[in-house]
């Protein structure tokens, strides 16, 4: 179904914690799940409905730890009720495994559907491989290998038949699927024990939950037929999803591609007595013309018509795999054994059909062309891949070419160039220069890149996508009024100064848990304040120097269920993750960074953006405004999302830059030695030091501006190079001037000056 102007219809829903169970639930009590799925009725039956009417997309935005999980599995249940075929899908493989359990104790039918290196039990190949594909796994000697197919059938239903007697649940997670393949159910393979589930039709009602990435593979090329067949698709964390960029990207490995031809010439000439193998050079002239299409692309803008011009012809090539193809089967047919070189050169085949079907889409006008040259801390990347098109007959006639055009007017929005600094200026340009998009003669006017929820439909052939928030975007909610605050269970309070991740490429001016004057004006605040405090670090090389901080060591288990003592909840890791009881600590306020990528990957990201964007506004000042948006959410929203697992009534404190919070959407407080609790006793504490701080950040920006010039000069720097260098990426409003800085840094004798260059004492 489609709105007047043809876009998808979307419908957005709001979830808060029903007032029948809210008591309760604020205050950690555990609630029968049956009184979970009575409390979130009505909302799911909004779902419900939804689905009935036509809509396509579904966004339910809902505060941080007010049930979203529960909610997603009570939908699902009532769809399965209803007969319809659900896929949910998380983030990662530990939300994966709390929905599976959350949908098993609500009375569903589930499945969990974890990647071929998590089912593999053959622990010397998982060690030494990262191939697990059906073409390897059938002739690398496995010994779990499934040894009669013909009764694969009947196997699966006998080794399940205790799950089906009884009316209990169908609850098939990835630990019950290992023991019942170790217990001889098809072989002892559980990735083909899945298979074989999937082949009986006694279980297609059961709910599939997979991650994210497992429903959009890399090498889907055309519409449906992807691993999944859903009615109803409801996807956990749907905003990562929406602004993963490289979801909507399959990128070209040429490298893979001629050692995949290599495979088939090899394996074609070992069968070669077969008459049917007829491939004669064109294995090895399309190997040929890739290495040379290769080497210019590291040159020179490339496109798929240039390598068409080498003499690689996609239909002769098409009937050139099939001819192998089908060579190689015989010859697998008459032997007694897997032959290693067939076997391979038969997978290998596979994947270069999925190359040969990209030619193909995009010649068709269905697939576009993206090349991308640029360099990255000293190394030469060279980027090729093919976007996904869909008819944008709604759309705007903009490309990310009119947005970029508006940013050199323009430039950065203040917020994200204190963030990332004057280098990320810099690469943008630079990656603009060697950033072509190519489409062929075919391609609509109007067709537009396909955004990730979009291919996610399409993908699974689902009438309905509901996609589940606390920090939903632009893209996850398209109907979201841009001024609509994004409201979090618990207070931000933003406070001086910023934590920020090492490295010379990104700016300097933060702080670090592991700096002296930082873990004094925390224990400080902490003294005058009493707060009791928790941490949410920016990674986890940050986590271990948030050892000797005065915060709450927190219970948890490593990978193997042992226990184990941590720092903090760095965001995004299975420590942060689903329930933990982490909300039942006494703590007063929780200490957090911001982790942002690099100036580089940022670059790549926000251009690829604005391409994907373009298209959906109406202007390009739109688009860009929304990119920086964008930015700044995905750099929030693991943070507050890993914050928001401890009690509510304790403040984020936010070590980060106001304007970062305001462009992202957040309702804050900036903290001011007024402030009450451990915000205000922090600030007083930083004031003390500002200024010798100021000093700290400016030196360090000299230093690292010496380092910066000398590595991409090789030799060192004049004074002009350095300062310049400086007030381009290191410099501003809390800094000193580039000369006071660079004297500071000559009388500290953190940098010489010698016959007119600039060098570290002792060649440090």
């Amino acid at each position: 179904m489609t709105d007047d102007r043809g876009a998808p219809y979307v419908k957005r829903i709001t979830h808060e914690v029903p007032q029948s169970i809210r008591p309760r639930w604020e205050s950690g009590e555990e609630i029968p799940p049956e009184e979970i799925q009575d409390a979130f009725d009505p909302t799911v039956e909004q779902l419900v409905e939804a689905e009935s009417s036509g809509v396509d997309l579904v966004p339910v935005q809902g505060p941080i730890s007010s049930g979203k999980s529960w909610l997603l599995a009570a939908t699902a249940r009532r769809f399965q009720r209803l007969g319809k075929e659900v896929l949910v899908l998380s983030p990662q493989k530990q939300n994966r495994r709390e929905l599976v359990g959350r949908l098993g104790s609500l009375g569903a039918d589930v499945i969990e559907c974890p990647s071929n290196r998590d089912l593999c039990l053959w622990d010397s190949w998982k060690r030494s491989s990262n191939r697990f594909d059906h073409g390897v796994c059938s002739c690398n000697g496995c010994p779990y290998y499934p040894e009669n197919w013909d009764e694969l059938h009947e196997h699966v239903l006998n080794g399940l038949s205790e799950h089906m007697d009884d009316e209990s649940p169908v609850v098939l997670s990835q630990r019950e699927l290992i023991e019942l393949a170790e217990n001889g159910v098809v072989g002892n393979c559980p990735k083909y024990l899945i298979r074989a589930i999937d082949g009986c039709s006694e279980f297609d009602h059961a709910v599939r939950v997979a991650t994210h990435q497992k429903a959009l593979p890399d090498s889907l090329v055309g519409d449906g037929g992807g691993p999944f067949d859903p009615d109803v698709v409801l996807v956990d964390e749907a905003h990562s999803l929406a602004a993963d960029t490289d979801v909507v990207s399959q990128s070209v490995d040429t490298d893979e591609l001629v050692a995949d031809l290599n495979a088939i010439a090899d394996g074609a000439k070992y069968a070669e007595g077969l008459e049917s193998v007829r491939y004669g050079d064109s294995i090895d002239d399309v190997a040929d013309a890739l290495i040379d299409w290769s080497e210019e692309s590291s040159r020179k803008e490339v496109s798929p018509e240039s390598l068409l011009k080498r003499g690689v012809g996609v239909d002769d090539l098409d009937e050139t795999l099939t001819d192998v193809e089908e060579g190689l089967q015989s010859w697998l047919g008459i032997g007694s054994t897997p032959d290693d070189e067939v076997q391979a050169a038969l997978d290998a085949v596979g994947r270069i059909r999925e190359f040969v079907a990209l030619l193909r889409s995009y010649l068709e006008g269905e697939h576009e062309f993206v090349h991308a040259r640029y360099e990255q801390q000293g190394n030469d990347l060279n980027w090729l891949a093919f976007r996904r098109l869909q008819d944008g007959r709604e759309s705007s006639d903009y490309s990310g070419e009119e947005v970029f055009n508006h940013w050199e007017k323009t430039g950065t929005h203040y917020a994200i160039s204190e963030r990332w600094g004057g280098f990320l200026e810099e690469h943008i340009k630079q990656i603009w220069e060697g950033y072509s998009v190519s489409r062929s003669e075919k391609t609509s006017a109007s067709a537009r890149v396909r955004g990730p929820l979009e291919s996610l439909q399409v993908t699974t052939g689902a009438d309905l996508v509901c996609g589940f928030s606390a920090t939903h975007n632009q893209l996850s909610d398209p109907k979201r009024p841009v001024d609509d605050p994004r409201e979090t269970a618990h207070d931000i309070v933003v406070v001086e100064p910023n934590l920020r991740t090492s490295g010379k490429d990104i700016q300097t001016g933060g702080a670090s848990p592991s700096r002296e004057w930082f873990q004094r004006s925390v224990r400080q605040a902490k003294n005058e304040s009493g707060a009791n405090l928790a941490a949410v670090p920016i990674n986890k090389r940050n986590s271990d120097r948030w050892t000797n901080l005065p915060v709450e060591k927190l219970r948890s288990e490593d990978r193997l269920g042992r226990g184990t003592e941590i720092s903090g909840l760095v965001p995004h890791s299975r420590n942060a993750i689903g329930n933990k009881d982490y909300e039942e600590l006494e703590i007063d306020a929780v200490l957090a960074g911001v982790q942002v990528q690099s100036p580089a990957d940022t670059a790549r990201r926000l251009i690829d953006l604005w391409y994907l964007l373009a298209p959906r506004y109406q202007t390009p000042a739109e688009a860009l405004e929304e990119s920086w948006r964008m930015l700044a959410q995905a750099a929030l929203s693991g943070t507050i999302q890993a914050a928001g697992r401890f009690c509510s009534e304790a403040p984020t404190v936010l070590f980060d830059l106001p304007g970062l919070v305001e462009l992202a959407g957040y309702e804050f407080e900036q903290a001011s030695t007024e402030t009450d609790g451990f915000p205000g006793a922090f600030t007083r504490a930083f004031e003390e030091r500002r200024d010798q701080l100021r000093e700290d950040r400016s030196v360090d920006g000299v230093k690292k501006s010496v380092d910066h010039v000398m590595e991409h000069n090789s030799k060192s720097p004049t004074i002009s190079q350095t300062t310049s260098m400086y007030e381009r990426a290191f410099g501003g409003p809390t800094k000193l001037s580039a000369e006071d800085a660079l004297e500071r840094a000559l009388d500290r004798g953190e940098l010489q000056l010698v016959r007119g260059y600039l060098r570290f004492p002792n060649g440090a």
